[in-house]
């Protein structure tokens, strides 16, 4: 398989998704031609509701580590969430998208990939968002959570073999620089006080 260049067309499909929509920006700034496809408005499905998505009882039942949108939980004090919470895996958006530019520029990458390089634990979170936000009261104990309990690594070293290197690293952010983020947008838009 010849190598991408600058200049060629591409297609990502489902385009008008979040991480798709940040995925066409990144390849037109890098000289990507886009050929896009959307979800069809006159399909037959009208709504998106719960049973679209992966049932999160279901997840706290296998004991399955699961990642959830509102990661500002712990901010906002809505303390449903944090036992879905406990331990999870993340990666900031640019780093996906490089990491699909990547992959796709190199011809020698065949498969899957993982793209997390944010293992963390409840107690590590909440104290770094704690620094960051002392007057959100940030919880530190949680019922139910050992303090002892260790996160189940997740490995992108197949990527990082071929080449690939987060912007956001580890070792220079840590989750609770990725969740400042989100509360930072939340606060512009009055999500959050």
């Amino acid at each position: 398989m010849p190598k991408k260049m600058k200049g060629d067309t591409v297609c990502v499909t489902g385009a008008s998704g979040f991480i798709a929509s940040w995925l066409v920006m990144r390849l037109i700034e890098r000289g990507y031609f886009i050929r896009a496809t959307v979800r069809n408005p006159e399909s037959p499905l009208k709504q998106y509701d719960e049973s679209c998505w992966t049932d999160a009882d279901f997840c706290y039942a296998q004991k399955m580590p699961i990642w959830i949108n509102n990661h500002y939980s712990y901010t906002t004090g809505n303390k449903a969430l944090y036992k879905l919470m406990t331990m999870g895996h993340a990666v900031h958006l640019e780093d996906v998208c490089d990491a699909r530019i990547f992959l796709f520029e190199h011809p020698e990458a065949h498969g899957r990939y993982i793209c997390s390089n944010h293992d963390f634990i409840i107690f590590d979170l909440v104290k770094s968002l704690g620094q960051k936000y002392p007057e959100c009261n940030i919880p530190t104990e949680f019922e139910g959570v050992e303090e002892s309990l260790k996160v189940v690594p997740c490995s992108s070293k197949k990527s990082m073999d071929l080449g690939f290197k987060f912007r956001y690293d580890s070792a220079e952010y840590n989750m609770g620089d990725l969740c400042a983020e989100v509360v930072e947008f939340c606060r512009r838009k009055g999500v959050l006080p």
